[in-house]
């Protein structure tokens, strides 16, 4: 057989192999998300997640359609489905209810809560 043909088979098992272990490194590896708790400071529900921790660094969180910037070394929490429940605010955040506007100011804590019928409930504490 010609070298060309050993070229070309290479090339195609090259490829092959390459193209498999790119697939087997992407789809075995688990995926974490990156909460930066300090250590030791992480409790979690019995199903593993985490119930409340402690953080290391400032952290952004969505719940719903608002975004909440909470403080470094302030708890935050979340439920037993990972929904975040609360934490103490870096930035003031304004919420909209209705005709009215309030305004969640720096270092208040924050409680986020979702009813069965999915309408959310948020409530800050100064």
């Amino acid at each position: 057989m010609s070298s060309k043909f050993y070229l070309k088979f290479f090339t195609a098992i090259s490829s092959f192999l390459g193209l498999f272990t790119i697939n087997c490194f992407t789809f075995s590896l688990p995926v974490k998300a990156a909460l930066p708790c300090k250590g030791g400071t992480i409790n979690t529900y019995q199903n593993g997640s985490i119930e409340s921790c402690i953080i290391d660094n400032h952290v952004d969180v969505k719940a719903g359609s608002l975004a909440f910037s909470c403080k470094q070394g302030y708890s935050i929490s979340f439920d037993d489905k990972a929904n975040f429940q609360s934490c103490v605010l870096f930035k003031p955040v304004t919420i909209r209810r209705n005709n009215a506007v309030e305004t969640c100011s720096e270092n208040s804590r924050v409680y986020v809560s979702f009813s069965k019928q999915g309408n959310q409930s948020v409530i800050c504490h100064y």
